[in-house]
């Protein structure tokens, strides 16, 4: 912990307690005024405690620039707010007097930069009021309960990380979602009533490096505008089992290094457009129980690597190949070698006993 010399002590604490009197009396006068909250100011405790501790908050050997005490106030309200709403979120965060050391909030000058509230939502829909964090980078929210989110989460336009993995009663997501233009990684793992992704709103998540839809067991198709996700190198489709098809657009996806659809157990082909990604690497095609070809494409292929095709029991033959050997049904590793083969690079058919 750094010792402040006298006079940022003395600053510091004038900085706690105009903070402290902007969250209190001033435009914000208690967590029941910020949008989407409601209920009985929390207990003045906390935010009496944090003031009082002021000179030992430590900034590094020189203080930076302080954002407008409004902005952090704002922060703080949402907190408290929430600390106050349920006493489940009381036990997530764990009470004590500094917001910033509750468990699940990470700050980074005076601003609130990350939230996990996975597993406590006592809420199907989380509040607007999360909209105001705007410094916020990284939001998890994995709750069974959660069926919706507000339209206010496209004022998170610094957000790179949205987790919602284990959402399994959400059922669609906001069009405003587009807003989040620094968005780089979406998990929407085992969002089971999931069953389609806003058309307009994924296209414009420019940003996108990771996309992970495993487990969404009833989406049933991607949208075209997927296509536009030109810095998109992941995209995990495991264990949709509901995906029947996947759009041409997919081609576009120049910078895609893998692309997982394992036990997409209705998907019957691939598109020609495949052939496109010159940037894969990995393609995981195991336990596609329903796929009975691959496109002539895929010879196209040339950065890729690994594929596997394992479990594929309706998969009667390869390009330009005869129907695969018994080794191949038994899901012995299969190596492709020869010039004239369509690959022209391995292809490796995985053991079925191989740990995933």
């Amino acid at each position: 912990m750094v010792v402040f010399e006298d006079t940022l002590s003395v600053r510091l604490q004038a900085y706690a307690a105009e903070f402290f009197e902007v969250l209190m009396v001033g435009s914000l006068e208690s967590p029941s005024d910020v949008d989407g909250l409601s209920g009985a100011a929390p207990d003045a405790a906390p935010a009496a405690a944090l003031a009082a501790a002021a000179p030992t908050l430590s900034f590094g050997a020189a203080a930076p620039a302080q954002p407008p005490a409004e902005a952090c106030a704002r922060d703080v309200a949402v907190l408290l707010a929430l600390w106050d709403a349920d006493d489940e979120f009381k036990w997530h965060f764990g009470g004590g007097a500094d917001p910033w050391a509750w468990h699940g909030v990470g700050a980074r000058d005076g601003r609130v930069t990350t939230l996990d509230l996975s597993g406590c939502s006592p809420w199907t829909a989380m509040p607007e009021a999360i909209g105001q964090l705007e410094a916020l980078t990284t939001l998890k929210l994995g709750d069974e309960n959660l069926t919706a989110l507000p339209g206010a989460i496209c004022r998170l336009s610094a957000l790179t990380t949205l987790s919602l993995s284990y959402c399994k009663s959400l059922t669609s997501l906001p069009v405003a979602m587009g807003g989040l233009v620094a968005l780089t990684t979406l998990d929407l793992r085992d969002c089971e009533d999931l069953t389609a992704l806003p058309v307009a709103a994924i296209g414009r998540l420019a940003e996108l490096t990771t996309l992970h839809l495993g487990g969404c067991v009833n989406l049933t198709a991607l949208p075209q505008t997927i296509g536009r996700l030109v810095a998109l190198t992941t995209l995990n489709l495991r264990d949709c089992i509901s995906l029947t098809a996947l759009p041409q657009t997919i081609g576009r996806l120049a910078a895609l290094t893998a692309l997982d659809l394992r036990d997409s157990r209705s998907l019957t082909a691939l598109p020609q457009t495949i052939g496109r990604l010159a940037a894969l690497t990995t393609l995981n095609l195991r336990c596609c129980k329903s796929l009975t070809a691959l496109p002539q494409t895929i010879g196209r292929l040339a950065a890729l690597t690994a594929l596997d095709l394992s479990c594929c029991e309706s998969l009667t033959s390869l390009p330009g190949r005869a129907a695969p050997s018994s080794s191949v049904r038994a899901h012995e590793r299969l190596f492709l070698k020869t010039p004239d083969d369509v690959f022209g690079h391995v292809l490796a058919f995985w053991r079925s006993d191989r740990d995933y």
